[in-house]
């Protein structure tokens, strides 16, 4: 056992100093040494990704180019599109930055370079251009084979290129159909066959009026006041729509599948952010499956997942709001309640506390208060009571309570316009127990 016991030491002390030699032992300043020793440099030593400007990639009779533009990269040929610049830009960067061997012994046509299997053209912000070829996979390691251009010596690459150079085209294509600033979006239109809609944003909150087609086909028409928007709903839209990407690419249909720049009987988007408007055009495929689209970003036609129709198709009460607060409550400053001849005001300080004793439990009540939007007359004599909000930006909104209705119910006005609504008594009577 005693035997066994030093050999185990004396290997544990080998293997500790040949740790040690890997370690301590670093190649001479200048050398990178790869496998079996190879020395690894640049191709293009004076070149950085930033300083490309146009790249050509050519396989056999297909002819890839992209153009780096303010935006980013675009696809020039075989189509002229957006590209996915962060995609471009690494597969740029893997051509510009390739690291090759020593210069290999014997003709080109070995290692796949006569002629080469790929041609790649790198010009400069300076207009001069340089050549990558690209030959075969080396059969053992992760290497291709490389030529700097015509005439240079066959070298052996530090990186396989083929995953960068196999990726199909419509993967380093931009799928998006358009940007929209969800946070700073004031309209938003939905216009077609199946469906109208109408956002508009008035005193911080959206306005909407919906219709639907008939069931007897007839076209959908907006018709009357506008309702006050449910928040939480529109928010949802917007976000839906900015995430909307293209399913794939339509390169090859007709072009008189759209007239004007919109997509023949199909349906309109159109929002309007920062006094910008953007309009998506989207329609059927005669053909079936997925719908078609074009927006700002897509010069052709996408296919597009027509699950989009959920968010637009809504029963139109499903757009209105049903909260009796027309502001949310981290947003208010301030509020004065007249209920009747009860009249409360109610404040936050610097701190964050609200005054007098009870008034917390007053905007409770209040943000918890459910309306009844709909149909309800007109309002009618003086104002039985008033809820005045006072936001920390120093807006005001006031809402008018008026006559009672049949059911007990109170008409209720919004002073930023639209509709009124209906606060049922029982809400009513809970904002009242709660006041200080």
């Amino acid at each position: 056992m005693d035997r066994q016991n030093r050999l185990m030491l004396v290997l544990a002390a080998v293997l500790l100093a040949m740790l040690a030699a890997i370690l301590l032992v670093d190649p001479p300043d200048g050398e990178d040494e790869g496998e079996g020793g190879e020395e690894y440099s640049r191709l293009f030593a004076d070149r950085e990704t930033e300083q490309i400007e146009r790249v050509v990639i050519t396989r056999g009779q297909e002819e890839r180019a992209f153009v780096r533009d303010t935006d980013g990269w675009r696809i020039v040929a075989p189509v002229q599109a957006p590209a996915d610049s962060t995609r471009v830009e690494a597969m740029v960067d893997s051509l510009v930055r390739v690291e090759a061997g020593p210069p290999l012994e014997g003709d080109a046509g070995q290692y796949g370079l006569a002629p080469p299997r790929t041609k790649v053209a790198l010009r400069g912000e300076d207009g001069v251009e340089q050549a990558l070829w690209v030959g075969a996979d080396a059969p053992v390691g992760f290497h291709s084979y490389v030529q700097a251009g015509e005439g240079a010596p066959p070298r052996a690459s530090r990186a396989r290129l083929s995953p960068a150079l196999d990726v199909p085209l419509d993967d380093l294509r931009q799928r998006s159909l358009w940007r929209i600033a969800t946070t700073a979006s004031t309209s938003l239109s939905i216009a077609g066959p199946q469906v109208a809609l109408e956002l508009v944003q008035r005193e911080g909150s959206f306005w909407v009026r919906a219709a639907l087609a008939g069931a007897d086909g007839a076209p959908p028409v907006l018709d009357g006041p506008a309702h006050r928007a449910d928040p939480a709903r529109v928010d949802a839209l917007l976000r839906a729509l900015a995430s909307l990407e293209a399913a794939g690419f339509r390169d090859e249909l007709a072009p008189d599948i759209i007239v004007g720049g919109e997509l023949v009987g199909g349906t309109t988007i159109t929002v309007e952010a920062a006094g910008a408007r953007q309009s998506l055009y989207i329609a059927p495929d005669p053909a079936g499956g997925a719908d078609l689209a074009t927006g700002p970003l897509q010069a052709g036609v996408v296919a597009l997942d027509p699950a989009w129709r959920q968010f637009a198709e809504q029963p139109v009460t499903a757009w209105w709001d049903t909260m009796l607060l027309p502001v949310a409550p981290p947003a208010l400053s301030g509020a004065s309640i007249q209920l009747g001849d009860r009249t409360v005001r109610v404040d936050q300080d610097e701190a964050g506390v609200w005054s007098p004793d009870g008034a917390s439990r007053l905007l409770d009540a209040l943000a918890a208060a459910r309306i009844e939007p709909g149909e309800v007359p007109s309002p009618a004599g003086a104002a039985w009571g008033e809820l005045r909000f006072e936001t920390d930006d120093g807006r005001s909104r006031t809402l008018r309570i008026f006559q009672q209705l049949d059911d007990g119910s109170r008409l209720v006005a919004d002073d930023a316009g639209g509709s009124g609504f209906r606060l049922p008594a029982i809400e009513l009577e809970r904002i009242r127990g709660a006041l200080p």
